[in-house]
Order: structure tokens, then C-alpha cells, then sequence
């Protein structure tokens, strides 16, 4: 018993010192990719079994879900992005600004709480899309970051009809 106790003990440690390790690479914005450490966070989560309490450990994702990104460039906004702009404003029949918002993209964005990778987030102040370098070109991610700007809410806007309604659904064919 003193063994398992002093395993979960030093399982629990290592958890935290990873977890700060991660916090302190967003904060710095270094050029990191965090899954290695996201996987070591979650093994050693996992051998600790839960069983630190009776009922099992309950994760909770923290409210509101933090983001976390790594290097940060400014880029030049495409037609692409513009015409998109453009359709979702017609879609909401609301009139967002364009010429307001910052573009920016990211070489790895995450969900803080679970390490999901994510497309893109919308910052209200001030006004700025942050998408994944990867997905910079991706329609459904453009736009359902637009809407979150045209509408000027984020998260908790999600369960407007907007989004299924003005968020473009992109699927690529074969080849």
C-alpha cells in the first residue's frame, strides 16, 4: 500500500512538472511540438489508474477551454479568405469588418485541457483569426472562424443555427 501510495505520488509529481513545462513553452511561444509531452501527461495520468479517489479521477475540462499555440506569424489575408468573409456575411445577413481583423497563423494549436488539435480560434479584442499553418486554406475552418467574427461571439455562440447554417462544408474528392 505504501508502494502504490508513493508511486502515485511520484506519477502525480512528473504529471505536474510536464504540465508546467507545456504552460511555460505557450507562454514563451517556442518552437515545440507539445504531443510528446501531451502523451507523456496522459500515460502517466493513466497509471495512476484514478485511483487516487474512491470514485475514480473525473477530468474536467476547465470553462472557458483555453487554447494554446506556438510561433504566432501575421499573413496576408487571400481572396479566398475575403470571399468567404464575404459569403457568411450574406449567409447571417449580418455585416461584419473585414479590414478589422488580423490574420495570423500558427505552426500547432491545441485544446489546453485534452491536447485536441484544433483548426483555428476567434479573438474578439482585439479582432483576430489565429488558424493552424496547416489548415490556413481549409474553407470550413476559414469560415467557421468567420462566423464567430460576424456574429462577434466565440464559444458560446456555437449552438447558432449560423454555424451549421453559414460554415462551408468542404470535402475533398479523390486524388
Amino acid at each position: 500500500m505504501i508502494r502504490r501510495s508513493l508511486f502515485l505520488a511520484v506519477a502525480w509529481a512528473l504529471s505536474a512538472v510536464i504540465v508546467v513545462g507545456i504552460w511555460i513553452l505557450a507562454r514563451l511561444h517556442v518552437d515545440e511540438r507539445p504531443p510528446a509531452m501531451a502523451y507523456a501527461v496522459v500515460i502517466s495520468v493513466l497509471a495512476c489508474g484514478g485511483t487516487a479517489s474512491p470514485g475514480g479521477a473525473q477530468v474536467v475540462p476547465p470553462e472557458p477551454v483555453e487554447i494554446r499555440w506556438w510561433n504566432e506569424v501575421p499573413f496576408v489575408p487571400t481572396t479566398m479568405h475575403w470571399f468567404i468573409y464575404d459569403q457568411v456575411e450574406k449567409c447571417l445577413d449580418k455585416t461584419g469588418a473585414f479590414s478589422r481583423v488580423r490574420w495570423f497563423k500558427a505552426d500547432f494549436m491545441v485544446r489546453a485541457h485534452d491536447f485536441q488539435r484544433i483548426g483555428g480560434i476567434w479573438i474578439p479584442s482585439p479582432r483576430k483569426i489565429v488558424l493552424d499553418k496547416a489548415v490556413i486554406n481549409d474553407p470550413t475552418v476559414v469560415s467557421h472562424e468567420v462566423v464567430h467574427d460576424v456574429l462577434g461571439r466565440g464559444n458560446e455562440a456555437h449552438g447558432d443555427p449560423g454555424f451549421e447554417r453559414c460554415t462551408i462544408q468542404y470535402i475533398r474528392g479523390p486524388g
